[in-house]
């Protein structure tokens, strides 16, 4: 059996392929063909761009998302990242796994990411991504916790 180029596993685990090339292995006695991406256990995969070489697999509780221009028939995924590369891959899921694609602002795209084929051209929605810049704790509240504590360890 041939290996798989990238394995996320594990509750939690999330992984960003922002490029490069993601090629299965081919087995020496029965020339299987390893998988390009394998996602198991509640983990997820979000592709920006890259390039790969044999089926990706979607297992249990887990995600895989394409971030451009995608179409999905079946299980087949073809379309174009931002960076104008192409992807046309098989996407296996099992147990519920889950594909997304997802139009980004920076690509205006001729059909609207679907799930099913459209038999005339769209453009992509512009959505606003949402920025989160965590939480913030006000200077004040850091100052006075501090004198409170340096005032209980003087008396």
């Amino acid at each position: 059996v041939g290996g798989d180029a990238f394995y996320v596993h594990g509750f939690g685990t999330q992984a960003k392929i922002l490029g490069g090339q993601f090629i299965g292995g081919t087995g020496q006695e029965d020339n299987m063909v390893g998988l390009s991406i394998t996602v198991e256990n509640f983990a997820s995969v979000h592709i920006y761009s890259g390039k790969f070489q044999g089926q990706m697999e979607v297992g249990k509780g887990c995600t895989i998302a394409f971030y451009g221009c995608f179409l999905q028939n079946g299980a087949s995924i073809t379309g174009s990242f931002v960076d104008g590369s192409e992807l046309d891959v098989v996407v296996k899921t099992k147990n519920d796994g889950k594909v997304s694609l997802i139009s980004v602002s920076e690509q205006e795209c001729e059909t609207q990411p679907s799930m099913q084929p459209t038999s005339f051209p769209t453009v992509s929605p512009r959505p606003t991504p949402s920025v989160s810049y965590g939480e913030m704790i006000s200077p004040t509240s850091v100052l006075l916790s501090t004198l409170l504590a340096i005032l209980l360890t003087v008396n």
